[in-house]
């Protein structure tokens, strides 16, 4: 019941930003081409039911092809892969490919560091010794982004992701490449 809760209250809380997001949108901004504005890659730990694992995952920013400023669609990609052991010497693994489309919604986007909200579906994989199981899952997601040089930002990002039956915490450090400079 706990687990259910908790869910409830993550939901609530994101939607609420979006919904505030949306709300006090800055002044109105014309849509961007669908594009990659930027690419970029980061390194992450993820706390999912049955454990933990290091993940790895690539991502790019789309633009805005919103009238609302702030926002931008960030596809992403990432993986993990985890070995357990059991019964002495036999092994099983464990493998989670995610394909995501997320939209992040920039609190300030004139600030030099940027934190964000948001959320967006996922098509997840998940792989156990040799059986695979898909499903859509439903993503939460905040995080900052500062710039250290002209084209490159540090990204770090919190992100949780739920289907049917497997839920996760992500926490990943990243850097987003400039395309646009």
């Amino acid at each position: 019941m706990n687990k259910i809760r908790l869910i409830n209250t993550i939901i609530m809380a994101a939607l609420t930003v979006m919904a505030v997001g949306i709300a006090t949108a800055h002044a109105e901004h014309k849509p961007e081409k669908i594009k990659p504005y930027a690419v970029g890659g980061s390194l992450g730990m993820v706390n999912f039911t049955g454990g933990s694992a290091f993940q790895f995952a690539a991502h790019a920013d789309l633009g805005n092809p919103t009238k609302w400023a702030g926002f931008a669609l960030f596809p992403s990609i990432s993986f993990w892969s985890k070995s357990y052991q059991y019964f002495g010497s036999e092994s099983i693994s464990v493998h989670e490919l995610n394909f995501n489309a997320d939209a992040h919604y920039y609190f300030n986007p004139e600030a030099n560091t940027n934190f964000y909200a948001g959320g967006g579906l996922g098509l997840s994989t998940v792989s156990a010794g040799g059986v695979s199981d898909n499903g859509l899952a439903l993503r939460f997601l905040g995080g900052l982004e500062t710039p250290i040089s002209a084209k490159k930002s540090l990204v770090a990002q919190a992100t949780y992701q739920t289907r049917s039956n497997f839920s996760e915490l992500s926490f990943h450090l990243g850097l987003t490449f400039d395309l646009t400079h």
